[in-house]
């Protein structure tokens, strides 16, 4: 396959735990395209590790490398962004997204990047590329001075170029149609990407960096062109027996309901099979069209709520702008809520899924003001809401008065994450009906158990997914260890280490460039025992470890608490002690008890033993790497991975034990039941993850 000289980078971050597609690099690589400029999207079929991400550089040698940068991507774009360059000296980094727009000089330090695109890019990435191709590198501060909307590293520090217009609409274009579709010309590698019949949002909530980024302002792809890019979409990726699922990520696909209507009619008339799903206002939709969506394939909707306060939605300008002078009774305030329950009952009558979507921690925001929020929640009578946590971005009007309102944020000096200080303790205020907060929480209890199980992917990868420490401190020979093993976004998992070791392990962890997704710390609870808690997350999940048989415990049912953390019991049955008896006697198997999860259950398993096909390792504070709790030593803290693997698969496991597995041979199917019924997902838009499972190259093209 022939090398791009350009290729674009969405690093896993938040919500995505893959690389993934991104609608702005699809747009850019389709105007390349337009220019003769060959440019991929890095989509691996496996979380690599970095020296994976080297190799990778080394063999298809990109002239430009551009990342797309969120905050909840930022640590893992700083990785890759220095591996780039330590590889590709002379390779280009550029960087475009919301930190590029607000907070320039700071992503480009953070990077170490050769320049920052604020705004849309369609009209600069062309004469960008052709002038880094031509002469690489060097003098690029000097040779690309004349185009607008740049800050650029040079000697001096950064310099920005000219400003001309900040917004997610592309300068110099008529229109939105004027530019090339990605999807018609066959670069979009799953419907999971999404689409745009709009970009921004000419409302003006104050919290909201998507608006700002756009100006306040709305521009549309005309309702012809919204529908052969969704007819591309269909004949693409339709053709099985469900059709394919595209969420809209307009930021209220409703907001002209006439427009919304004509491209309903459209999709009906053109026969098209999709399953959509889209986020909107309560107040731009009634009966009549969401019956009509329905019947055009709408089956989620997610309306913005933000807060039941009518108090509060005035001050965040939800309604009316939050200085507004009439109206000192809040009746438009008061009306939006009755247009939210409206349009949730219509919705649910025409046969839709919904969510909504609150925030917490907004301005002025009190807790009686948090608890008419989730009482009006809870009348809509919803399984699922979204349930936000304000982050307080650069940029918006809110951030510019934060402190009138008692509110900051801060870039943590260890972690570099984005810290937002709120007014009041909110993440101590109960959770909405419903709250995506409680699912978030119930799924990491799930990763701790499968982590702690060693139920982790056995398909192909060539790193670590999990890395369980026994004993181990935040030590440079630790985490430079971590940073070549562990898979990108992987979950460090350690055991008895003190709370207040959370900001050390932090920091260690970024010095040495760990590309971990999680880290979570835990450690024995004050009852005695040991009974271990889950800090660093969400919820306080609390896991009881079993090395000897108890059939009490063994039976103890999973637990949920209001939060969705989980109390569970984890079975170590590679321990020596480990022997529930009577083995061999049918119908005795007295772990299928729902609240037990078991580690190393395929000690008792038919067939190989799962470290065959390495993903999720044991180190112990001697230096001992194991492939589970008890099992055998495959190396020793600092061998490469190649070598770790090379012992897993000549090892013959001296745990195992003969004869048992036609009485145990359901025990590891067992062992996972508690997590078949999990609590019902929200209908709301799904998260933008992309899968690509045929581009073994790792680039999309």
């Amino acid at each position: 396959m022939p090398r791009d000289p350009v290729m674009f980078v969405m690093a896993p971050g938040g919500d995505l735990p893959a690389f993934s597609e991104h609608l702005g690099a699809a747009y850019l690589r389709a105007v390349l395209r337009g220019a003769g400029i060959g440019a991929g999207q890095y989509l691996p079929p496996a979380p690599p590790t970095l020296p994976d991400f080297a190799t990778l550089l080394r063999a298809q040698r990109p002239a430009i490398v551009g990342f797309t940068v969120y905050e909840t991507n930022l640590y893992l774009s700083r990785i890759l962004a220095r591996i780039v360059r330590e590889v590709l000296p002379e390779t280009a980094v550029l960087v475009g997204g919301p930190n590029a727009t607000f907070s320039p000089e700071e992503t480009l330090e953070l990077l170490g990047a050769d320049g920052v695109v604020r705004g849309a890019g369609e009209t600069l990435i062309v004469p960008l590329a052709e002038r880094i191709l031509a002469r690489g590198r060097t003098g690029l501060a000097e040779r690309l001075a004349d185009l607008p909307n740049l800050v650029l590293a040079s000697p001096g520090g950064p310099r920005a170029t000219a400003i001309t217009q900040l917004s997610s609409f592309p300068e110099g274009l008529a229109s939105l149609d004027d530019l090339p579709s990605p999807y018609q010309l066959g670069l979009v590698a799953s419907p999971r990407l999404g689409y745009l019949t709009a970009r921004g949002c000419d409302q003006h909530c104050t919290f909201c960096s998507f608006a700002a980024v756009s100006g306040h302002r709305i521009a549309f792809h005309s309702v012809e062109r919204v529908l052969d890019d969704l007819e591309a979409l269909a004949a693409r990726f339709g053709g099985g027996a469900r059709p394919p699922r595209v969420q809209l990520y307009d930021d209220a696909f409703t907001i002209r309901p006439g427009r919304a209507r004509r491209i309903c009619e459209g999709i009906l008339d053109r026969g098209l099979r999709l399953e959509l799903t889209a986020m909107t206002r309560a107040d731009r939709v009634d009966a009549d069209l969401l019956r009509l969506m329905r019947r055009a394939g709408f089956t989620g909707l997610c309306f913005g709520l933000e807060s039941g306060s009518p108090r509060v939605l005035r001050a965040i300008g939800k309604v009316r702008a939050p200085e507004t002078r009439v109206d000192p009774e809040l009746a438009r305030e008061r009306g939006f809520l009755d247009s939210v329950r409206a349009a949730v009952a219509a919705a649910r009558e025409a046969g839709m899924d919904v969510e909504t979507s609150v925030i917490r921690g907004l301005p002025g925001e009190t807790a009686e003001d948090w608890r008419a929020t989730t009482e009006f929640v809870g009348s809509l009578g919803l399984e699922a809401c979204a349930d936000n946590i304000l982050s307080l971005m650069p940029g918006t009007p809110l951030h510019r008065s934060r402190r009138r309102f008692g509110l900051d944020a801060r870039r943590d000096p260890a972690s570099q994450a984005w810290v937002t200080t709120h007014a009041h303790a909110v993440g101590s205020w109960p959770p909405v009906p419903g709250s995506s907060l409680f699912q978030r929480n119930w799924r990491e209890g799930q990763a701790l158990a499968d982590a702690l199980c060693g139920r982790v992917p056995e398909g192909p990868g060539s790193g670590a997914a999990v890395v369980v420490a026994h004993g181990l401190g935040p030590t440079p020979a630790f985490a430079g260890w971590l940073s070549q093993v562990l898979a990108l976004g992987g979950l460090l998992l350690v055991l008895d280490s003190p709370e207040e070791e959370a900001p050390r392990w932090a920091a260690a962890l970024a010095r040495a460039s760990v590309p971990y997704g999680a880290c979570r710390l835990l450690r024995p609870a004050e009852e005695g025992g040991y009974r271990l808690e889950l800090l660093g997350g969400a919820g306080a999940h609390r896991v009881t470890l079993l090395d000897r048989w108890d059939r009490d415990q063994a039976l103890a049912p999973l637990s949920l608490d209001a939060a969705g953390a989980c109390r569970m019991t984890v079975g170590l049955a590679s321990a020596p002690g480990f022997h529930p008896a009577p083995l061999g006697e049918p119908g005795d198997v007295p772990f299928l008890g729902p609240g037990l999860q078991v580690a190393d259950a395929c000690r008792w398993r038919p067939g190989p033993p799962r470290c065959r096909h390495l993903r999720a390792v044991h180190v112990f504070a001697d230096g001992a790497v194991r492939p589970c709790w008890h099992g055998p030593r495959l190396g020793t803290l600092g061998d490469p991975w190649t070598a770790l693997l090379a012992a897993a698969d000549r090892h013959s496991c001296p745990l195992a034990t003969e004869g048992n597995g036609a009485t145990l041979a359901a025990l590891d199917l067992a062992s996972q039941m508690a997590w078949l019924f999990p609590p019902r997902r929200g209908p709301g838009p799904s998260p933008n993850a992309s899968d690509n499972p045929g581009a073994d190259h790792g680039i999309h093209e």
